[in-house]
């Protein structure tokens, strides 16, 4: 009985100790995702020095956190503390790119890689948001990107169709037969985080038609990097087909029509606002160029279609 006292109190101390860790680390990461929210509410104010201060801090909770937490690998990775390293790279991603600076890597800012995709995944939309500010405060004339709902303030004028396509490298095994959705279970991808409108749509038409979603090998917040990252490594990937039609390019189409996204590309202006000379001739080129574009496309398909 001695000994099984000894035990029973070895065992409390442990727990008690993964107990006052965890609450330290809940109550750290708590703090964290605060401080993170209220510079990033700081940057769109333009409050530059607050934001930096905020985030600096955040940083010391993180820190504050990691090492109550490593200890106990199973605490660490319940989930909240990767929720606080992700809105804690947002927040710096955002405050890099409003000042111009370069993005800071995972090891600078100390967290996990999971968290650093996913918070450059989200600091996106932030731009977007901080961009649509100062559009409404006249200090910018137009914003070019993706439809989206209704914004007050502003009005969105059509300019042209993107579709994202499934792609891969023109020695792909999956081009040698007539490809369906299925058939696409089989390989291996290189996609954008989950969070990307375009990862989060394959996901959904994957799931909606009863399949297992991608088996994902790598993952890139980079959109600019994946017909790179398919021509080097043999993977799947889903990106604009306007990237297939650039000269020399080894990727090819694999024509899905079910896993093929369309989404409407758009000049964003403000409500009643001047559009100046120079931007309306903008507008005028890039419906020029999406048309001469479209019909280049529909004649490469057509005469991919008679040599099959």
């Amino acid at each position: 009985m001695n000994h099984w006292s000894e035990i029973a109190e070895q065992l409390r101390q442990q727990i008690e100790q993964r107990h006052q860790a965890r609450e330290a680390g809940l109550q750290a990461c708590r703090k964290a995702t605060q401080l993170c929210a209220r510079a990033i509410r700081s940057l769109h104010r333009h409050e530059f020095e607050t934001c930096r201060e905020l985030l600096t801090e955040a940083h010391r909770e993180i820190s504050h956190a990691h090492e109550q937490l490593r200890p106990f690998p199973s605490i660490y990775y319940a989930g909240f503390l990767h929720d606080a390293e992700k809105e804690y790279v947002e927040g710096e991603t955002l405050y890099a790119i409003v000042l111009g600076d370069a993005l800071p890597e995972p090891d600078e800012l100390g967290v996990e890689i999971p968290a650093y995709l996913n918070g450059v995944a989200e600091a996106a939309s932030e731009c977007r948001r901080y961009v649509l500010d100062l559009l409404r405060a006249g200090e910018l004339d137009l914003m070019i990107g993706t439809e989206s709902a209704a914004e007050p303030g502003v009005t969105q004028m059509y300019v042209a169709q993107d579709e994202i396509v499934v792609a891969a490298r023109r020695d792909h095994a999956i081009l040698r037969q007539r490809a369906k959705l299925a058939d696409l279970c089989a390989y291996r991808w290189v996609l954008q985080p989950p969070g990307a409108p375009t990862r989060d749509w394959l996901d959904h038409t994957f799931r909606r038609h009863g399949l297992p979603p991608p088996q994902v090998q790598i993952e890139s917040s980079s959109l600019l990097m994946l017909p790179a990252l398919i021509a080097e490594t043999g993977l799947l990937s889903f990106i604009s087909r306007h990237h297939l039609h650039q000269p020399g390019t080894p990727l090819r189409e694999v024509p899905i029509a079910q896993a093929t996204m369309r989404r409407r590309l758009v000049v964003v202006i403000r409500s009643q606002g001047y559009l100046a000379p120079a931007a309306q001739r903008l507008v005028e080129l890039l419906r020029a160029t999406d048309a001469a574009q479209s019909a280049g496309a529909s004649a490469q398909r057509a005469s991919a279609r008679r040599n099959r």
